[in-house]
């Protein structure tokens, strides 16, 4: 079955990316504390169907602050939107990352498709 990464990278909120795949960022973050993350080739990925499934897979890698240490961080997929797709950041009671905190977090992301409908 075809398998294709469409974005990949350690982003931030602080800063542009620096490396990634397919120019995958955070736009921003709202007060529940929701990222909007996108990449250069999101709409047209997101257009395909027929059986082609997407995956989006994604890891909480550190905190920079020392109030923050050892706090174990979840991201919690929301939805697909037309120009973003979403992402909740929260303790693992489910409990909200502050600003400030988000502010410091970096994610590692990969965003993936596969199936009969992918194309190469």
């Amino acid at each position: 079955m075809p398998y294709q990464v469409l974005a990949a990278g350690r982003v931030t909120l602080r800063t542009p990316p620096t490396a990634t795949y397919n120019e995958l960022r955070i736009l921003g973050a709202d007060a529940a504390g929701n990222l909007a993350i996108t990449f250069a080739t999101y709409r047209e990925a997101f257009r395909v169907k027929d059986g082609a499934n997407i995956v989006i897979k994604i890891l909480p890698a550190f905190l920079t602050s020392t109030g923050a240490a050892g706090r174990m961080l979840v991201a919690n997929y929301v939805a697909l939107n037309q120009d973003t797709f979403t992402v909740r950041i929260t303790d693992v009671a489910g409990e909200l990352v502050s600003g400030t905190q988000l502010a410091q977090l970096e994610l590692m992301i990969e965003v993936s498709q596969f199936g009969p409908a992918v194309v190469r």
